[in-house]
């Protein structure tokens, strides 16, 4: 999986974004504890409209562990709270595309 999440990475940066996405979700359905591909992936596909498809993975990620982001890494689950604003996911429906 680590492989293939690098690979997903550099496509991204390439610009290739449908690859990557098919490499995210791989791992994100491969994995259900991976948080990371599943965060990754909720972006890619929120970011290219499928809103209704990114939910699950945002869900997902939101019912994960949290703990103390100051002194550990921080959690998918935060990161996420922290680019939608807020403990409340359903803001993504009303952010600006």
């Amino acid at each position: 999986m680590d492989l293939r999440r690098e690979l997903a990475y550099l496509l991204l940066r390439m610009d290739r974004r449908t690859e990557a996405e098919d490499q995210f979700r791989a791992i994100a359905e491969g994995d259900p504890d991976d948080m990371l591909a599943a965060t990754q992936l909720g972006f890619l596909l929120y970011g290219r409209g499928a809103a209704d498809e990114a939910m699950p993975f945002f869900n997902r990620v939101m019912a994960g562990p949290m703990t103390n982001w100051r002194t550990e890494s921080a959690p998918c689950s935060v990161c996420l709270r922290c680019c939608i604003r807020g403990p409340n996911w359903s803001l993504l429906r009303s952010m600006p595309k």
